[in-house]
């Protein structure tokens, strides 16, 4: 043992030694994870091994590079967003800033974003971007302290004005916008652990509307929300007490009504009286609707509007005698057509006639439950791989198909073979051992996968396959407890999804919001919740988000000396917060 400890403080000090050589650093780099951090704060580490380290899953290795003035300059720029304190304090930036005069048009919007929320960040930067473009970056920098000094009054209104619609800006990446997406709609699972202040964003109100765990209860209050996106959301949730539905038939919005139209929970009555509505849109989703009731199908199937006839395609509940007009060969409404051939109450001499009329009706074929078997075989050698992959997925494709299907070389086809409902039990075993990723979690989301698969595939490298467990309905509470602590972000939010997921589970979920790096919705109902540790809110005080720090600034449980240093912030709404909130103790 003192063997390894000796060694392990050999190659701590070669990592360190500025006389190191470069190949040896990218070596030592390579060893263990922890030499990692040390060999990127060597201020001789090479360049291109530096920007490498950048993309490193450890967040202190990150910070690192972003200190260490050897890093390449659009690498350093790319990780200020993360670390813009690393970055004003990394010697190079101020020898970039004087020797390029373009320099502060070469900072990425995020970083700039992040920089001018710093409390020492160059006079400079703040007068360049208090005029600049987008309103998103002159809004910030007006905030800091230095421009526009101390607040006295009013800062919980300014705040509260932004938290209606936080973080959507040009300045935030793709990812970025994904993951608050997931954060928002996530949150929705969440509305009894979240401060009230968040039910101000209407997007908030729209995704708990959308969500089909969300209760008749809160769906009634939101039902006469002021928003009409929020109003639609409640029209279309499978949840919305009946009364409520008839309400909303008669709204004044037609978006609404054609809400109501989609619902499958919507009576007859309501369909009957929606079927005469004098936007075509709304008949359209009464056409469609699985609920609708022949004898209403028959009379839209007269109606005036050619798209309104034409979506009685896609709804198999459509009388046969409707759907043989609309398959005649000569139509040369190819997306009709289409429709017709995936519709299954349509004539199998209809279908049969549609074999060789085009590629969407092809693909529409290869998945309809009621195409004959010689048309599968024939469709299983058709070159287009989607075409393929859903007859690989029609749950009347024979066995032996699907078995040829296992060993196909694409994963795409294999993965459509996982998802079949009928697929027998071995053929589902053996691709659970799949090489490819998307085949496992099309494995770990079919219902007929064993228990114990389902119990090892918790345990997959890849976080699609331990989400889709998640998604499978014969998952245990017990393996969504296990999951609830699962190091990806993802995967616990697909447990907070699911329908069985419990309140001390969602506790879990929610607590570890905290771990994600990335400023969401999510990250600020915690800090503002009283479920949020001191611990935690101290940590996250340096957030580069002012929102997260505004959250902390103002939580009941932020450690007396978090609030001292978030008094001295930048940006003045957090400032001005930490004061209140730190005379509040004081008193």
């Amino acid at each position: 043992m003192d063997e390894i400890n000796s060694e392990y403080v050999a190659l701590k000090g070669e990592a360190r030694r500025e006389t190191t050589s470069k190949e040896r650093l990218k070596e030592l780099a390579s060893i263990r994870d922890e030499l990692v951090e040390i060999v990127a704060q060597n201020v001789v580490a090479p360049p291109e091994l530096l920007a490498d380290l950048a993309s490193h899953k450890n967040k202190a290795v990150r910070k690192a590079v972003t200190s260490n003035p050897n890093t390449p300059t659009k690498t350093l720029l790319d990780l200020g967003t993360y670390f813009p304190q690393e970055l004003l304090n990394n010697p190079v930036f101020d020898f970039l800033a004087l020797e390029d005069l373009d320099f502060v048009k070469k900072i990425p919007l995020s970083t700039l974003a992040s920089l001018i929320q710093r409390k020492e960040v160059p006079k400079f930067l703040l007068n360049y971007a208090v005029s600049f473009k987008y309103h998103e970056i002159a809004d910030i920098a007006k905030m800091h302290v230095a421009i526009s000094g101390e607040m006295t009054e009013g800062w919980h209104a300014i705040a509260k004005l932004v938290q209606k619609e936080p973080f959507a800006s040009p300045l935030i990446s793709e990812e970025e916008k994904k993951d608050m997406h997931i954060s928002l709609d996530l949150l929705t699972n969440f509305t009894e652990f979240v401060s009230s202040d968040l039910f101000e964003n209407y997007r908030f109100r729209e995704a708990i509307a959308l969500n089909p765990n969300t209760n008749s209860m809160k769906l009634r209050r939101l039902a006469k929300d002021s928003n009409v996106r929020v109003r639609n959301s409640v029209a279309s949730n499978p949840n919305t007490p009946l009364d409520i539905l008839q309400i909303k038939s008669r709204d004044d919005n037609y978006a609404v009504r054609n809400s109501v139209a989609r619902n499958l929970k919507t009576p007859t009555e309501i369909l009957e009286l929606l079927a005469r509505d004098s936007r075509s849109e709304v008949r359209q989703n009464v056409a469609r609707n699985l609920k609708t009731p022949t004898k209403i199908l028959e009379l839209l199937a007269n109606d005036s509007e050619k798209k309104v006839r034409d979506s009685l395609s896609v709804n198999p509940n459509t009388p046969k005698t409707i759907l043989e007009s609309y398959g005649n060969p000569n139509n040369r409404d190819y997306l009709l057509v289409g429709c017709i051939a995936g519709n299954p109450n349509t004539p199998i001499d209809v279908l049969k006639s549609l074999l060789t009329y085009s590629d969407k009706s092809r693909k529409s074929l290869a998945k309809n439950p009621s195409t004959p078997t010689e048309i599968l075989e024939l469709l299983t050698q058709n070159s287009h791989s989607e075409v393929r992959q859903n007859v690989a997925r029609n749950p009347s494709t024979p066995t032996h198909i699907l078995k040829s299907f296992a060993n196909s070389s694409s994963a795409l086809i294999r993965a459509s073979v996982a998802r079949n409902c009928n697929i027998p039990l071995e053929i589902l075993e053996l691709l659970a051992n799949d090489f490819h990723a998307l085949v496992r979690a099309s494995v770990a989301q079919n219902p007929r996968i064993s228990k114990d698969t389902l119990k090892l595939l918790i345990h997959d490298s890849d976080n699609r396959v331990r989400s889709s467990v998640t998604k499978n309905p014969n998952t245990s509470l017990e393996i969504l407890q296990l999951l609830a602590n699962d190091p990806d972000n993802q995967v616990r939010s697909s447990v907070a999804k699911n329908p069985k997921c419990t309140r001390q589970i969602k506790e879990t979920i929610f607590k570890k919001f905290a771990k994600s790096e990335i400023p969401s919705f999510s990250r600020v109902a915690l800090f503002l919740s009283d479920y949020a540790e001191s611990s935690v809110l101290a940590e996250n005080s340096n957030s580069i988000s002012w929102l997260e720090r505004y959250a902390i600034a103002q939580n009941k449980k932020t450690p007396q000396d978090t609030l001292k240093i978030l008094a001295q912030d930048g940006n003045r709404i957090v400032r001005a917060t930490a004061k209140e909130s730190l005379q509040k103790l004081y008193d």
